[in-house]
């Protein structure tokens, strides 16, 4: 059983944009946020693994629709389909999948209506295939046929009013890496080239008219979470492009600004074994095909979704809701601000302070901060000795230490947060014989 390591991939792919991938909307929210992530409303459901799109209403105001997923108590999948709109910071629930879903290959956006492809009633053994239509005007679901072998974990997009379906895994009769095309107006499926890699629990978007599939895990050709490649649907090609610099699995993804963004996810070694969770923002360029790092979540976590949204100022910012983090499933629902840049971490090493040899001085770091969330912190006492506490956990910042001779000492403490900009606070150490 996959359970909980089945992702879903889509996550944040194409859901509420036009077919460049771009957000479509320019009046939906304002943010005045001094930080590049802010806490809004929770999630009624906390769950991960799920699908995730945006629509606008009646009122052109853009809703974020977060669909199926693995839900509480035993992970098993849920049906919830629960909307959030940034305008007035509430969720709306709507009506339940016929078939409650995780891990599907995505949800594209057509003509006022979601598809969603593929997913999983419970594990490998049970693919529920296919495509599911749902029309947010009416709040109805339904069917759509032929059923195509659909597994689940891979990606989706949308180009030019069809729907490109990326799977992710092997599972029931689908090929890993195989891309398959819908158009609605024929209901007709056409079978794309396979990808160079398969991107299991990967991210991707649509830049530019191609579809772009990063990171995640390939069963069998050697995929260990930092390959990108682009379809062009012209072409009918795949072509490699620059690796992610952060090898990982299990992540989020959206466009923004005409750049692939990745967030969070388990970070993978060599040999394909999850190192941990992530906090890191990575970002592709397609127009000079690098990558640059954005200010990191708050708190690691993976098998979580993102959906972009323009806000008032006519900037895309994205939403990035779920996950399953240190403890759990979560119901965080996090808005990023890509136009913030890191903030630097606040140093405090109060003081001064005064001892005797041979006894043990207690420092503080009480005070010390970030505005993105988790630090670290090193202290340097004169002495020629140091100390580094551990990443994220304040309590650790705060050593005794233990001078052998009298006197005079310079003291510093250097915090330093997840995106590696750093702050140095002094004072004294005055020790009597």
């Amino acid at each position: 059983m996959r359970s909980l390591l089945l992702s879903c991939l889509s996550i944040g792919l194409l859901s509420g944009c036009s077919d460049s991938g771009l957000p479509t909307s320019t009046t939906d929210i304002s943010t005045s946020a001094a930080k590049a992530w802010t806490t809004k409303a929770l999630l009624p459901t906390a769950r991960a693994s799920y699908g995730i799109a945006t629509i606008k209403d009646s009122t052109g105001s853009r809703i974020v629709y977060v669909i199926g997923g693995f839900g509480p108590g035993a992970f098993g999948p849920v049906g919830a389909v629960e909307a959030y709109n940034p305008a007035t910071n509430s969720w709306t629930q709507k009506a339940p999948m016929p078939v409650p879903l995780n891990n599907p290959n995505g949800i594209g956006v057509i003509n006022g209506k979601f598809f969603v492809a593929g997913g999983w009633k419970e594990d490998d053994a049970s693919p529920s295939g296919g495509l599911r239509e749902y029309t947010p005007a009416t709040d109805h679901w339904r069917k759509l046929g032929p059923d195509p072998i659909l597994s689940g974990s891979g990606a989706v997009g949308v180009i030019g009013g069809k729907l490109y379906v990326f799977n992710g895994t092997q599972g029931g009769g689908g090929r890993a890496g195989q891309l398959s095309r819908y158009d609605p107006a024929t209901n007709t499926w056409t079978s794309l080239r396979r990808a160079l890699h398969d991107h299991m629990r990967g991210g991707g978007g649509v830049i530019g008219g191609k579809f772009y599939v990063v990171g995640g895990l390939d069963e069998f050709t050697g995929n260990k979470g930092h390959f990108l490649e682009v379809y062009d649907p012209s072409t009918n090609w795949w072509t490699g492009k620059a690796p992610m610099p952060t090898a990982r699995e299990d992540v989020a993804s959206v466009v923004l600004m005409g750049k692939l963004y990745v967030i969070g996810g388990f970070k993978i070694d060599p040999n394909g074994i999850a190192l941990g969770l992530t906090a890191t923002v990575e970002v592709y360029d397609p127009a000079t095909n690098t990558w640059s790092t954005g200010v990191p979540m708050p708190k690691p976590m993976r098998a979580l979704g993102a959906a972009a949204v323009t806000n008032s100022a006519g900037q895309a910012v994205a939403y990035v809701i779920g996950g399953v983090g240190c403890c759990g499933l979560s119901n965080q629902n996090l808005l990023y601000d890509p136009t913030v840049p890191n903030q630097p971490p606040v140093a405090v090493a109060n003081g001064p302070y005064t001892g005797t040899v041979g006894q043990p001085v207690q420092f503080s770091a009480l005070g010390s901060s970030d505005p993105e969330g988790a630090w670290n912190g090193t202290w340097s006492f004169g002495d020629g000795m140091s100390y580094t506490g551990t990443f994220g956990n304040f309590s650790s910042q705060n050593p005794q230490h233990t001078y052998t001779a009298a006197g005079g000492y310079p003291v510093t403490f250097t915090v330093t947060d997840a995106n590696g900009a750093a702050t140095t606070a002094s004072t004294t150490a005055t020790i009597s014989p």
